[in-house]
Order: C-alpha cells, then sequence, then structure tokens
C-alpha cells in the first residue's frame, strides 16, 4: 500500500519517487485535498488501484519544515472507487480496521467531494481576509461575501458532479462555516502566513477552470483565485 499525502504541488514528484515500488497489486490511498489529482493517479497507475481518500486533521508546516498536528481530533476515511480490486485489497483493508481512527466509507468520493467543499470555502474566506474565521464572521459584509462564495461553489461542485446536491453542500458548509471555533484559520493561511507556497491551482483553481468549462458565472470564486494567484507571483518574484 502507498499512503499518498503530499500538497498538490509535489504529487508529480511523489509520483516518480514511488513507481518503482508499486506493483499490480499495490493499492494507492491518496489524502490530497481536492479532486483532480484522481485523473493524475488514475493515468499513472490504474483506477482499480486509486481508492479515494481523505483526511480530517488540522495541522501546518513549521519554519524548519516539520509537521505539527494542531488541535485534539484526526480522521481517515477511505474507499474503493471501482466495484474491483487489485487480489491485495482485502489484505489492506483488513489491516485498516484494526485502527479506530481510519474508517472505510462505501461513497468515498461523495465524502472528497464534502471536504472539497468545506476546504474550498475555508482557504479561500481565510486567504481573502488574511485573517481567522471568528473575525470575518464579525463583518457583515464578508458574511455577504461568504454566503455567495457558498453558493457559487455547491452550485459548480454539482454541475461537474451531479450527484451532489447544491443545497445541501450549501446548507451545511454554513451550518460548518458558524460552528467553527472562531480562532481557525486554513492551513493555506498559515502557510501564506509564513510565505510559503500554496496549493490554490489544485483547489480553486481547478474550480474555476469547471465554471469557464460550464460557462458558469463564478465572480466570488474569481475574487478569491485572483489573490492567491498574485500571492504566488509577488512571492515568487514573478512579474513577466
Amino acid at each position: 500500500m502507498v499512503l499518498m499525502s503530499t500538497k498538490s504541488y509535489h504529487l508529480h514528484d511523489a509520483i516518480e519517487d514511488v513507481l518503482p515500488f508499486v506493483h499490480s497489486e499495490t493499492i494507492v490511498i491518496p489524502l490530497l485535498n481536492g479532486i483532480q489529482h484522481l485523473d493524475v493517479l488514475d493515468s499513472a497507475f490504474s483506477k482499480t488501484q486509486v481508492y479515494g481518500g481523505v483526511a480530517f486533521i488540522e495541522s501546518t508546516l513549521s519554519e524548519d519544515g516539520h509537521i505539527l498536528h494542531q488541535g485534539a481530533n484526526a480522521l481517515m476515511m477511505y474507499g474503493r472507487r471501482t466495484h474491483s480490486a487489485p487480489p491485495s485489497a482485502t489484505q489492506v483493508e483488513k489491516a485498516l480496521s484494526s485502527v479506530s481512527d481510519i474508517k472505510s466509507r462505501e461513497n468515498i468520493e461523495s465524502d472528497m467531494w464534502q471536504k472539497y467543499m468545506l476546504i474550498t470555502i475555508l482557504s479561500g474566506a481565510t486567504t481573502l481576509f488574511h485573517t481567522d474565521v471568528g473575525t470575518i464572521r464579525t463583518s457583515t459584509s464578508a458574511g455577504s461575501f461568504i454566503d455567495r462564495y457558498i453558493n457559487e461553489v455547491a452550485r459548480l461542485i454539482e454541475q461537474i458532479a451531479p450527484e451532489m446536491d447544491a443545497e445541501r453542500l450549501q446548507q451545511k458548509a454554513k451550518r460548518q462555516w458558524q460552528n467553527l471555533d472562531a480562532s481557525f484559520k486554513a492551513s493555506m493561511q498559515k502557510d501564506k502566513e509564513k510565505g510559503q507556497a500554496v496549493e490554490y491551482e489544485h483547489i480553486q483553481g481547478y474550480l474555476l477552470e469547471k465554471a469557464k468549462a460550464y460557462h458558469l458565472d463564478a465572480p466570488a470564486l474569481q475574487v478569491v483565485y485572483a489573490n492567491l494567484e498574485l500571492y504566488e507571483q509577488i512571492r515568487k518574484g514573478d512579474f513577466q
């Protein structure tokens, strides 16, 4: 089994690193945010080998590159994306079932889309306003923008994955937004504060490309994307 938990901008290098060790019975479980990486991994391996996966954990990188786990809770979910799987799948799944914080899911892609919805909203909001959730919630104008942003992203996800109901996505995201601890900042905002790279292309960029492909207006998403794109240009000193 290979567990892929890199940032999206390290995915291609990670694939090259593990390729010599992967064979036809190797199970690959990615825990990246978003959904676009599934196509990349399916091309590198095979869809029957590549499971879906999500991780719910609050973490960040320290200045010296160590991963810091912040918060008390952590959960990993995984599941098959096809009816068939390599013969080794049963053994891998049995081993994972012995860990209390790892859950097998029948419809893992639905879980991935819901996580994608949440991370798109939280990373977009805290990086755009450059502060924590509690401060953003004190502003009526910011709150109005967040509502529009949530509605846009939910409608777009429903367009890409029709099995995902936009109304339910909106309602759940708004509940989660209101229930978050006031001090919460998305890991993308924490990376931004440290001057580190952010995976905006994989999160907001993918959705914006889909909006263009489906001829859908997404002005709030465009603003969030533009803010992150400019940050990366400044960080890299790239103004050509």
